[in-house]
C-alpha cells in the first residue's frame, strides 16, 4: 500500500483539520470499491461495511467506514486538478520503471489473497508469469487463447481434442448446444451448418415480449425507456435503508419499510405536473 499511499498523500484534504475519517483511507475504500465494481458513494459504504473487518488489517478506521454522504462530501469538495495529478502519479507508479500493462497488471494479484478465486484475463495476459502469480496467490485462472501463441493455441486445441476429453465435455453426447456444427459433402462442394438451437429456443419464447412495445400507439413507445433506472433507484434506497435498521423483528416491519419507499416514489410523480404517458389520447 506505500506507493499508493505516496502517490495520493499530496491530495489537500477539503474538510476540517478534526475530520473524523482520514481521507487516504477514503480513498482507499473508495479505490478498491470501485475496482470491484461499485458505481457511487452509496455502494462504496455498502462494499466497506461488508468488508470491515478486511479493511482493518490495512487501515485504521479510527471512527469506522465512512458514511455514503461522506464519501459525497469528500470526493465533490476535492481539488479536481489536484486528485487528477496524483491519481495520475499512482498509475505511473503501478507501471513503474516503464513496465508494459502485462507487468504492470502482475502488481495487482501480488496485492491481493486470491483464494478460491478465479481471476479472468483477456488475451494479452496469457503469460506464464502471470499464471504463476494467480497460482502463488491461492487462485485459479481462466485466460483467453488466440492464435497469435501458435504452438500453445495448438497445443491446448489437439488437448480438447483428444477422444478422451472430448468425451467427458457437457453435452458432448448431443449435438443440441450453442454452435453445434453439422458438415455435408455432395456434388462437389462442401456445406457446413451451423446451429444454436438452445439460442433459437430462447428467441422463439422471448421476442414477443420483448416487442410487445410495439403494439402500443406510436407517440406512446417514443416515451418508452428501459425501468432500470428506476428499478436501480428502488433497490438502492431499499438497501441503504435496511443497512441502517440492520435486524427487523418480524417480516410486516420490512414490509412496511419497502412499502414506506415505492409509496414516496408514487407520491412524488403523483403530485408533480410530470406526465409520462398520456392515457387519455391512447390513439392519437
Amino acid at each position: 500500500m506505500s506507493w499508493f499511499l505516496e502517490a495520493l498523500g499530496d491530495v489537500p484534504d477539503p474538510r476540517a483539520p478534526d475530520a473524523r475519517h482520514d481521507l487516504l483511507e477514503i480513498l482507499t475504500m473508495a479505490l478498491v470499491a470501485s475496482i470491484c465494481g461499485a458505481e457511487d458513494c452509496s455502494d462504496f459504504e455498502d462494499f466497506a461495511i461488508d468488508r470491515e473487518a478486511l479493511f482493518g488489517e490495512v487501515l485504521t478506521l479510527k471512527h469506522g467506514v465512512p458514511s455514503h454522504d461522506t464519501f459525497s462530501r469528500v470526493f465533490r469538495r476535492l481539488d479536481p486538478r489536484a486528485f487528477s495529478a496524483a491519481f495520475a502519479r499512482f498509475l505511473d507508479d503501478l507501471g513503474a520503471g516503464g513496465a508494459s500493462e502485462i507487468v504492470a497488471a502482475r502488481a495487482v494479484p501480488e496485492c491481493l489473497d486470491l483464494s478460491g478465486q478465479l481471476v479472468t484475463a483477456d488475451a494479452l495476459h496469457c503469460q506464464g508469469e502471470t499464471a504463476r502469480i494467480v497460482l502463488e496467490r491461492g487462485g485459479d485462472y481462466l485466460v483467453r487463447l488466440k492464435s497469435n501463441r501458435p504452438a500453445l493455441h495448438e497445443m491446448v486445441a489437439g488437448s480438447f481434442a483428444a477422444p478422451d476429453v472430448a468425451a467427458d465435455l457437457p453435452g458432448a453426447e448431443t449435438t443440441d448446444l450453442p454452435g453445434a456444427e453439422t458438415t455435408d459433402a455432395h456434388h462437389g462442394h462442401v456445406e457446413v451448418r451451423k446451429a444454436a438451437p438452445k439460442l433459437a429456443e430462447w428467441l422463439e419464447a422471448n421476442v414477443p415480449e420483448g416487442l410487445a412495445v410495439f403494439t402500443l400507439p406510436k407517440p406512446h413507445r417514443r416515451r418508452m425507456r428501459t425501468s432500470n433506472p428506476i428499478e436501480r433507484a428502488v433497490q438502492q434506497e431499499i438497501k441503504r435503508r435496511t443497512k441502517k435498521v440492520r435486524v427487523f423483528p418480524n417480516e410486516a416491519s420490512l414490509l412496511r419499510l419497502v412499502t414506506a419507499v415505492l409509496a414516496e416514489i408514487d407520491e412524488d410523480w403523483a403530485t408533480t405536473d410530470r406526465v409520462y404517458i398520456n392515457m387519455e389520447n391512447r390513439d392519437d
